[in-house]
Parts: structure tokens; C-alpha cells; sequence
């Protein structure tokens, strides 16, 4: 997997924490947070243009970067 399928975008003051995920990749990245217990607190949303498409994934509140980022590591370790 190229690392830029997948990228963790992390809170400001005005999003909550999300992923932006190559939309191909978006039904099996959302079995694995599933998976792990991190819950999407709406529908995904596709983002981008034709040429580079992608889909935003937000992620409930509260649960700590470094721990998307572990689930984001094992999902592409097991690629």
C-alpha cells in the first residue's frame, strides 16, 4: 500500500479528528476500524476530484491520535 492511500488528519479547533482514504480502500479501512472499536460518527464523504478520488472517514472524539495511528499501521501492515 503507497503510504498517501491513507492519511490521518488530526483535530483542529474547527474538524474533529479524520481519515482520508483512496475510495477504493474505504470499505475494507471501515470493516477494520469497526474492527477495532473506533467509531465514525457520520456517513463517509467523498472528497477530492475525478483524478485523485477520496473519502473522508471522521472519527468519534476523544480517542488519542496515537491510537489511530496504530490502527491506521496494523490495517496497512495487513495489506
Amino acid at each position: 500500500m503507497k503510504p498517501e492511500e491513507i492519511v490521518l488528519l488530526p483535530a483542529t479547533h474547527e474538524t474533529v479528528v479524520c481519515f482520508h482514504v483512496k475510495e477504493d480502500l474505504v470499505s475494507n479501512f471501515l470493516r477494520h476500524l469497526e474492527s477495532e472499536g473506533i467509531e465514525v460518527t457520520e456517513p463517509p464523504q467523498r472528497q477530492g476530484n475525478p483524478e485523485m478520488p477520496f473519502v473522508k472517514v471522521n472519527i468519534k472524539e476523544g480517542i488519542p491520535e496515537a491510537r489511530l495511528q496504530q490502527v491506521l499501521d496494523d490495517f496497512k501492515a495487513n495489506r
